[in-house]
């Protein structure tokens, strides 16, 4: 689990203003040997992932709801300028493997790493009841402001 000095924040933050959902992004490992399994809640698809914990919700800007070209809602998460930079180094190196959306340390998403991402924007597709997808995007919103508040 990623703790708070990994997010560039020390322990004398009060509870009530750290975020509640502690957002991270990792990637597929590339072997079946490799990294560690996670499971998605839902589907029940497993797949494996190197934890490095280098995509984390203090490189966001926002979370949105949106819809694929497919037409199906997912969450669109926006990076800030040195999530962008990350984003793009990381998916130019991880071009054709997934991309897992990681909340309080559990598998909740994932998308399909098809070119390098250079405008900071990416779509994950959620393993959340649609019906819930817009409270969620929510809450997630409300963790990214309380990390912008207390990054400041």
């Amino acid at each position: 689990m990623l703790g708070l000095a990994g997010l560039g924040l020390s322990s004398c933050s009060t509870t009530k203003d750290l975020p509640s959902e502690i957002i991270v992004f990792e990637f597929q490992a590339p072997d079946a040997q490799s990294g560690v399994e996670i499971t998605m809640p839902i589907s029940g698809l497993k797949y494996r992932c190197i934890l490095s914990q280098d995509l984390s919700i203090a490189d966001l800007d926002s979370v949105t709801v949106g819809m694929s070209p497919q037409g199906v809602r997912c969450l669109v998460f926006q990076f800030d300028q040195e999530g962008e930079r990350k984003l793009y180094r990381d998916t130019v190196l991880h071009l054709g493997l997934m991309l897992y959306l990681l909340v309080n340390g559990k598998p909740m998403g994932a998308c399909m790493i098809t070119q390098a991402i250079e405008d900071g924007q990416v779509a994950i597709f959620a393993e959340v009841p649609d019906d819930k997808l817009d409270a969620y995007a929510k809450d997630l919103q409300d963790s990214i402001n309380r990390m912008k508040a207390l990054r400041q």
